[in-house]
């Protein structure tokens, strides 16, 4: 049978209630994550770009100096020993045709800047710089052979030290460019991003199992008796309650279901009584109607007995009425022969 998930969903209240609970743990410890790693970004990047602003003081201290007395010799050494010193850290000087003259970078002095720059903008920040000789301190994010690096630039001012040889018809003789690897730092970076993603999924893991436990235990098993008891009840099996476990919510609906079923088995039980009385009534009425149909019965035997006497008597009425109507024919006649006789008697008298 193929479960629907919107179904299932709908139809189960302790996945609604997880399924929100996770939801909304997983918004909030994201969002503290998401937090936390901008916060070491920040914080990451903020240290870069002072350490790189020291840095960069610090070589602009030992290489200008000796750019400004004329001895390229020195610059050169100085940033190969830096090289030597911090593989990772890479500082070029260009002028103001983006042209590299010194640099850490094997093969790269006489180049353009560009050809080293992996983030565009760092490119558009070399040409305002270079327009207009502000140091802006930005750091920019750049990829060099799969590894993070930082980048920072700073102008290289025409004062009035540098005139005896550049002249001063230009404000902005060119730049320095330090790019110093963030690699490790990037990776305890990410190292920490990842544990706590680690952290915050399996706390949440562990949170949404801790929910799902106790919403069986305190929410849904509970509820799952109460729903066997109502299923029972509807049987018609009144027999069953629960036992009334702590004073929540639950705890009240099931001693509320328990006096329930308790009112409907004292119900029944006045019903079945009521209706074995009324059994015992019915029977009682039963036989006096029995009795009272038995005495109709007989009435009507008596009835029928005293209609066919009735039916006899008439019929003899009848036939003495009809003797009396004969008698009286008879006596008619009877008259009529005295009658005659005593004219007899007379004329015999005469004679």
């Amino acid at each position: 049978m193929k479960i629907n998930p919107i179904t299932l969903f709908r139809d189960r209240l302790w996945i609604q209630i997880v399924s929100i609970l996770t939801l909304i743990l997983i918004a909030v410890i994201g969002a503290t994550i998401g937090f936390n790693i901008r916060a070491q970004n920040l914080s990451l990047h903020e240290q870069s770009r002072l350490s790189s602003q020291m840095l960069t003081a610090s070589i602009e201290g030992a290489t200008f100096d000796a750019l400004g007395a004329g001895r390229n010799a020195d610059v050169v050494q100085q940033l190969r020993q830096l090289k030597e010193k911090v593989p990772s850290l890479d500082v070029s000087i260009f002028d103001f045709n983006r042209s590299i003259t010194f640099t850490t970078m094997p093969g790269a002095v006489g180049k353009e800047l560009d050809a080293f720059l992996t983030n565009p903008a760092a490119a558009k920040a070399v040409n305002r710089m270079l327009a207009d000789g502000k140091d802006t301190g930005e750091l920019f994010d750049e990829q060099v052979n799969e590894a993070a690096y930082i980048s920072i630039f700073k102008p290289i001012v025409n004062e009035a030290s540098c005139h005896h040889c550049h002249g001063s018809s230009r404000k902005v003789l060119g730049g320095l460019h330090v790019r110093t690897s963030v690699e490790e730092a990037v990776q305890m970076a990410r190292s920490a991003r990842n544990q706590s993603i680690l952290i915050g999924s399996v706390g949440s893991l562990a949170l949404v199992l801790a929910i799902y436990f106790l919403f069986q235990r305190m929410v849904n098993r509970p509820v799952q008796r109460l729903l066997d008891l109502a299923g029972k009840m509807r049987g018609g099996d009144l027999s069953h309650s629960l036992e009334v476990r702590g004073r929540n919510e639950i705890s009240h609906m099931t001693g509320r279901m328990n006096l329930v079923n308790q009112n409907l088995r004292e119900m029944i039980s006045e019903i079945a009584a009521a209706s074995n009385n009324l059994s015992s009534s019915a029977s009682e009425q039963a036989s006096s109607l029995e009795e009272t149909s038995a005495s109709l019965e007989e009435m009507a035997s008596m009835t029928h007995r005293n209609a066919q006497d009735a039916q006899a008597a008439d019929q003899l009425m009848k036939k003495a009425k009809q003797v009396a109507s004969q008698a009286n024919q008879s006596m008619s006649q009877l008259t009529e022969s005295m009658a005659k006789i005593s004219r007899a008697s007379e004329e015999t008298s005469k004679i």
